[in-house]
């Protein structure tokens, strides 16, 4: 793996999460995600 990328989510889930995989054998999950904090673009 040439780069590793992270990210911190931070919520509540709102379903269960969906793994899958790609034909090359890559997990991939599928989630919701709920917050609650207001976000003005000023």
């Amino acid at each position: 793996m040439a780069n590793l990328n992270k990210v911190m989510l931070i919520g509540n889930l709102t379903r269960e999460p969906e793994i899958r995989h790609t034909p090359r054998g890559t997990a991939v999950a599928e989630l919701s995600l709920a917050i609650n904090r207001v976000w003005n673009n000023e």
